[in-house]
């Protein structure tokens, strides 16, 4: 959607304008004047309404609302764009939340539905060739009646002696020719457009190649990895005891996207065991979500191993092993649908009781009840009608829905207050089960308490450990704690410098910030 401002409205300066506090600012609600800021600090960006949402906890709803009364104040003019509909709605959503429908191993429905759809938009290709067939006879009648009225028209002119009966026939001649052969021609131009244009698009869809090879049947697989734990145990007893308390493990990963320059992962190495909590953390580009992406298999790495259970994540059939894996993307994806229909994807089995169970660990109780209908409550299109803070909670119920052995947060709490957020933690970490737990966060206190820290800078492994271990081994970390923690670093700077009497003192005040972070 592209936003632009009148020229009445200075936007080239971060401060509000003084017309807007005269005579905008009285009348419109805090909500809009949210969204006219946000707008502002964006101005020049192309900006989509799901953004605005998501940034100011609001639902699109609202941000439309905003929008048109912005519009009509005649301070915004906006390009509005029509939604999609109908197969085109159900295309953009099902590529929109293609990683949400594998992780559920959802393909088979989605194709389905959209073999549906396609149906029923061939049968309206039809009927409109339908018509288009009667047209075209149609147009050659007002063609033919257009040539009778010329020749009644040149036969007048031929008995008062203007015309000759020579120059009538040919003149009809030339006309019929080139009338008929111009919209022959007009027709196979379009035409043809159509079809280079369409026939680029399908090409480019089925030249591209699944790099995924899956193994035929589960029974396969457990034949292999029996065969492999049996040599394992025969040269190395213990490391197989050890193996098997092992719920991911990367083995010298590297990871380059297609096309990319440089590699997003590079020699990745941790165990992570049953039943523990692991938290990454690292800066923006830092390789935090390609490295949990490899875990469901959303891609395969170039170098090293990527085990889940101590099997090879190559070696699982398919939907084998997202069946195992409960995966909360960054961007939180729903479905239209009732919020009943998006939690079963978890489990199509499912009972009310599952669904409430799962809703509640994910603080998302009274969302749903609040919702007219509750779990009957419909979901637009991309859960246009709910919050960024609601969405995400909603996607987090669907993947606790599933059960699984592993379950991965990919920054899926950042539109949680820290109440909430520190509420769910503590949920998360009493599931039943031994649940592995991979929290992705850009805060220090989202994921302190895990039982390891894997620190990411620049597709590396800056370091691993605790909070404790990392804040006296790994400077990335110290860096990002006191970055968050500011007030701490004078303290901690002051303490390196000194010759040791204040060690004491440096340590108390590390201990109140480490304690006041928890709270």
């Amino acid at each position: 959607m592209g936003l632009g401002y009148k020229n009445n409205i200075n936007t080239a300066v971060t401060a509000v304008s003084n017309i807007f506090i005269d005579e905008y600012m009285g009348t419109a609600s805090g909500e809009y004047v949210k969204v006219y800021l946000y707008l502002l600090r964006h101005a020049g960006k192309n900006v989509e309404i799901p953004d605005i949402a998501e940034a100011l906890n609001h639902t699109e709803a609202d941000v439309r609302r905003a929008l048109a009364y912005w519009e009509r104040a005649g301070v915004l003019a906006s390009e509005k764009e029509e939604p999609a509909t109908g197969e085109a709605a159900v295309t953009r959503e099902n590529l929109t939340g293609v990683r949400v429908i594998r992780a559920f191993c959802r393909e088979e429905q989605s194709v389905e539905e959209f073999e549906e759809g396609n149906r029923e938009l061939t049968r309206l290709n039809e009927f409109v060739g339908r018509i288009s067939a009667l047209l075209n006879p149609l147009t050659y009648v007002l063609i033919n009646g257009a040539t009778v009225l010329l020749i009644a028209r040149a036969g007048v002119e031929v008995n008062i002696g203007n015309l000759q009966q020579g120059q009538v026939v040919a003149l009809y001649n030339y006309m019929a020719q080139i009338i008929v052969e111009l919209i022959k021609l007009a027709s196979l131009i379009i035409t043809l457009n159509k079809s280079m244009a369409c026939a680029d698009r399908v090409a480019g869809i089925l030249d591209v190649k699944s790099s995924m090879e899956y193994k035929v049947a589960a029974e396969q697989m457990k034949n292999e990895q029996i065969n492999a734990d049996q040599r394992k145990y025969e040269t190395d007893g213990e490391n197989d005891q050890a193996d098997s308390n092992l719920a991911v493990e990367f083995n010298h990963v590297t990871f380059t996207y297609e096309g990319a320059g440089a590699s997003s992962l590079s020699d990745i190495t941790f165990r992570a065991k049953k039943g523990q909590t692991i938290g990454i953390i690292g800066g923006t580009g830092s390789g935090k979500s390609t490295l949990v992406s490899l875990i469901p298999r959303f891609y395969d790495p170039q170098e090293g191993t990527v085990k889940v259970n101590g099997i090879n994540a190559k070696d699982y059939p398919q939907g084998e092993l997202c069946s195992e894996i409960g995966v909360v993307q960054q961007r939180s994806i729903l479905f239209r649908g009732s919020i009943r229909d998006n939690l079963k994807w978890g489990n199509d089995q499912a009972s009310d009781e599952d669904l409430w169970k799962a809703i509640t660990i994910a603080q998302a109780k009274d969302v749903v009840e609040a919702k007219p209908g509750k779990l009957d409550f419909e979901v637009e299109q991309n859960g246009r009608n709910l919050s960024g803070g609601q969405k995400q909670r909603l996607t987090i119920a669907r993947a606790l829905v599933s059960k699984p052995e592993i379950l991965i947060l990919d920054d899926s709490l950042s539109a949680l207050d820290f109440a909430t957020d520190a509420a769910l933690r503590k949920a998360i970490g009493e599931l039943e089960g031994n649940v592995t737990t991979f929290l992705v966060s850009q805060r220090i206190s989202g994921i302190r308490q895990a039982d390891k820290i894997l620190v990411m800078e620049d597709g590396e492994l800056a370091g691993q450990g605790t909070h404790e271990e990392l804040m006296e081994t790994c400077e990335t970390y110290q860096e990002i704690y006191y970055s968050q923690f500011p007030e701490e670093r004078p303290a901690a700077v002051k303490s390196s410098k000194e010759t040791g009497k204040d060690l004491d003192k440096a340590d108390k005040m590390t201990e109140k910030a480490e304690k006041g972070a928890a709270e």
